[in-house]
């Protein structure tokens, strides 16, 4: 089977690396995983409670692994693209996308908690909230938009 290589240039050809994987049944459990991650990463960006980056991640991981044409789709789509080479040449995300994530993730988290009358859901909650915040605040930020 021909692949077909995305049309990037040169300094992103490393996040387009593709190696897709040998079994014709794990390609395809990938793809659809990585279609389910897209469509939560879309939900994402309409519902504040549900995170947009990692399922965006998780989506074009699944995709380098099954689909070269999805894959190379991604990377070209104009919001998502950006990202996505960020993390995979540089392991970094932008500190605008950051700053909106930990501002938004606590806002959700605390109106959440407070909303709830169960005390074990508060603390189940709160713990979940600042542990996820503790990760996003550890996730370095890229020191230029590319």
């Amino acid at each position: 089977m021909h692949q077909i290589r995305p049309s990037l240039p040169d300094d992103q050809e490393r996040a387009a690396e593709v190696r897709l994987h040998t079994s014709r049944l794990v390609r395809g459990l990938l793809a659809g995983g990585g279609l389910v991650a897209l469509g939560l990463g879309i939900l994402g960006v309409f519902l504040p409670v549900l995170p947009t980056t990692p399922f965006i991640l998780l989506a074009a991981y699944c995709f380098a692994r099954s689909s070269t044409r999805l894959h190379a789709a991604l990377l070209r789509h104009k919001h998502f693209g950006p990202a996505i080479r960020n993390w995979q040449t540089n392991r970094c995300i932008a500190r605008k996308t950051k700053r909106y994530a930990l501002v938004m993730t606590a806002l959700t988290f605390a109106v959440t908690v407070f909303m709830l009358d169960h005390l074990y859901g508060r603390i189940f909650l709160g713990a979940w909230g600042t542990g996820l915040l503790y990760y996003l605040a550890h996730i370095p930020a890229c020191t230029a938009e590319k």
